[in-house]
């Protein structure tokens, strides 16, 4: 992704990556024109394209299911998805999903 870069390039992009200094979370939201200012090098899907639609309906079905059965994470194996869910206290146990 940034073979063609300095180390100190390279560096400073880890920094912005990594601390809390540029992005607030691990979780923000990098588009490809972020992505590409900070010196990484991405390909742009356009919406219609069938990879993207394809990424996007996997990130969808995870949403979906993550909320509705309220997992916190979950972890792909090359043979196996794990989730980690959340733990119900008594009053919401009785209550149905969302």
């Amino acid at each position: 992704m940034m073979k063609e870069k300095t180390p100190s390039v390279i560096d400073e992009t880890v920094k912005k990556l990594s601390s809390r200094d540029t992005y607030f979370s691990h979780g923000s939201v990098i588009d490809h024109l972020e992505a590409t200012a900070l010196g990484l090098t991405v390909e742009y899907l356009p919406p219609d394209d069938a990879l993207w639609k394809r990424i996007w309906l996997l990130y969808c079905m995870y949403e979906h299911d993550s909320r509705k059965d309220r997992y916190l994470k979950i972890f792909e194996g090359h043979s196996i998805s794990t989730a980690i869910g959340t733990q119900l206290g008594a009053t919401q146990a009785s209550q149905p999903n969302p």
